[in-house]
């Protein structure tokens, strides 16, 4: 009953808890945004807010485990988690490309494919050090998806989804990364 009288039904604790989790999300996401060298153009910007988001996700790794849970399935209340949930500490965020803004600020397929790359490697951690330790023994330390040496590598995979062709020794440096930790994805 106390449920009842503080917030009128389970549906709106849920997303007074979600709310605050999802604003936790965005003010981290925003500092780690902050702390990285001011981007120059639209592939260091995007570089950015990648490596933002999954630094956020390092602290706060409910958050990952939020979305992954609440987006799997159609449900009521899809729109709520849409305008909600996915950060909008950058949204007012800016690209010279006017096609790339379009593509990343509404829904798009390489929106929902960039993002789920992030969750599913942050939920698959586990499995993959699991993984890596069947075919040969102890995990390397840096399996992490969410490590330092990681998270770099991963956005730039990321932005190669985003710019292909450009930048693409970086991008073939990073596809190198599993081949480089003994791994084979």
């Amino acid at each position: 009953t106390l449920v009842l009288y503080h917030f009128g039904s389970k549906g709106a604790l849920w997303e007074a808890a979600t709310g605050r989790l999802a604003a936790r999300f965005d003010a981290l996401q925003t500092a780690c945004f902050e702390r990285l060298p001011p981007p120059a153009d639209d592939r260091e910007r995007v570089h950015a807010v990648l490596v933002s988001f999954l630094q956020a996700l390092r602290e706060l790794p409910a958050y990952g485990r939020m979305l992954l849970q609440e987006g799997y399935r159609p449900a009521p209340g899809m729109l709520w988690r849409e305008h909600h949930l996915v950060p909008h500490a950058l949204r007012p965020m800016t690209f010279a490309d006017p096609g790339l803004m379009r593509t990343l600020d509404g829904l798009s397929l390489l929106r929902a494919a960039l993002t789920g790359a992030m969750l599913f490697v942050v939920a698959a951690g586990p499995q993959l050090a699991a993984s890596a330790a069947a075919q040969g023994g102890e995990p390397p330390a840096e399996l992490d998806p969410l490590s330092e040496r990681l998270v770099g590598r991963l956005a730039e995979l990321l932005c190669a989804m985003v710019f292909p062709g450009a930048g693409a020794e970086r991008a073939d440096a990073a596809a190198e990364a599993p081949a480089q930790l003994g791994l084979s994805w």
